[in-house]
């Protein structure tokens, strides 16, 4: 009997410190790991490059596509006016330091920019020959047709001016083709330069379509889950964080916690699981930095192989979120 009643008050005592799991899902853009970026967020779009015909393509087909998707809304006209003077729009000489993004910051007062930078316009044609039932050699030789090329590339950076990071960094590259029926072995598009750039307009605004379409697919959303965890000390405090999580108030989730820490002492296991749910939830905010530092003490209080997976997801998520400027 009593053998009985020790064995089970030993497994009541257990189970105080078991530990449970809850996942959490949530939105993300599908250029970052974890990073929430609220909806209708401002963006600006800066796009340079040696020939401003193709920067201007790549610029009006990304306004088309960015406008009314679930993420980004585009910068009012006149402060998009400003950044295309203060980055150099349009050029070749195109680019940013830190004090410009932070003059970007005091126009835009928060938000993103894409600054794209074309790197490759290589346009390239050639004849085909065109073989006719019927026709001789002679009048075949006066037929071919005119096989048009442009291979456009674009790097792509996107900075979140709230904390001057790089969230998305990406090159993507295009191909637009057309083909044309010529009278004279190509001699029509030699020989006539109107003609020729008129089919060269057409073939940069299809390979800017082409860079745009995968732009959307980069900032587009996607389901993404993190798993919070708890026990028997921790559980109201992480079902409250919670739900601030899912209304999407992430800095309040962490503040409740941190002050949850500093108002009441925790058995060890306790204290590591609520460094390790702050460290979630930096994530979630897109500081990998505090992330790190919140798993690193939740691996030293209580050393646990979960803790040291999410040490390394946050170093992982810093080399990608590299910082502007002087570390």
């Amino acid at each position: 009997m009593y053998r009985y009643l020790i064995i089970l008050f030993l497994g009541l005592s257990l189970g105080l410190h078991a530990q449970d799991k809850v996942e959490h899902t949530f939105m993300v853009p599908a250029f970052t790991e974890f990073q929430v970026i609220p909806k209708n967020t401002n963006v600006g779009v800066v796009i340079g490059g040696d020939n401003p015909e193709m920067t201007t393509q790549v610029y009006l087909k990304l306004k088309e596509i960015i406008y009314g998707n679930e993420v980004f809304d585009l910068l009012p006209a006149d402060q998009q006016a400003q950044l295309d003077e203060l980055f150099k729009a349009n050029t070749s000489e195109m680019s940013y330091t830190f004090e410009g993004l932070t003059l970007a910051k005091e126009i835009t007062k928060s938000g993103f920019i894409l600054f794209g930078k074309v790197n490759t316009e290589d346009y390239s044609e050639a004849d085909q020959s065109l073989s006719v039932p019927g026709l001789k050699k002679k009048e075949l030789a006066s037929m071919s047709r005119k096989k048009m090329q442009l291979n456009l590339g674009v790097d792509f950076e996107l900075i979140d001016l709230s904390n001057m990071a790089i969230v998305g960094f990406f090159n993507l590259g295009d191909k637009a083709r057309k083909s044309l029926d010529n009278t004279i072995n190509g001699e029509q598009l030699a020989g006539n330069e109107t003609e020729k750039e008129t089919h060269l307009k057409a073939l940069r605004g299809m390979a800017a379509k082409g860079i745009a379409k995968q732009v959307i697919k980069k900032i587009e959303l996607r389901e993404k889950s993190v798993t919070f965890m708890y026990d028997a000390k921790t559980k109201k405090i992480l079902e409250r964080a919670i739900r601030y999580c899912q209304v999407e108030r992430f800095t309040g989730a962490k503040e409740f916690i941190e002050t949850e820490l500093k108002k009441s002492s925790f058995p060890e296991a306790s204290e590591a699981l609520l460094y390790y749910n702050i460290g979630v939830i930096d994530l979630c905010l897109g500081k990998p930095k505090d992330a790190k530092f919140n798993f690193e003490e939740a691996f030293i209080i209580h050393p646990k192989k979960l803790y040291k997976e999410y040490f390394e997801k946050a170093k992982k998520f810093i080399s990608l979120q590299k910082t502007v400027g002087l570390e």
